[in-house]
């Protein structure tokens, strides 16, 4: 893999840290590896917004048609037959 040389400036306890607790020929793959990790997890922080957003959008899209349909729009069945029996379907066309 090709390599690249880059200079930059650390806050003095993060230097200290990385001298501290990684030896120094494993310390530029230390640094690429926590860079790599912080990349990958703000793609898969930024993927699940995303996917929240959309999940969010279509919750609001299904409330809204829920509002809109009347109690008889329902759809009550289980293995193609319905579950509600006629006598409750009559007391439920009483209550509206």
């Amino acid at each position: 893999m090709k390599r690249v040389k880059l200079t930059f400036s650390l806050p003095a306890d993060v230097a200290d840290m990385l001298e501290n607790k990684v030896p120094k020929r494993k310390q530029n793959a230390f640094v690429a590896d926590a860079l790599r990790t912080r990349f990958i997890v703000e793609e898969e922080a930024k993927r699940l917004q995303e996917m929240l957003e959309d999940h969010q959008k279509h919750y609001r899209e299904l409330s809204e048609i829920e509002a809109d349909l009347e109690p008889e729009d329902a759809i009550l069945a289980h293995d193609g037959e319905d579950i509600i029996d006629d006598a409750l379907m009559i007391d439920l066309d009483d209550a509206i």
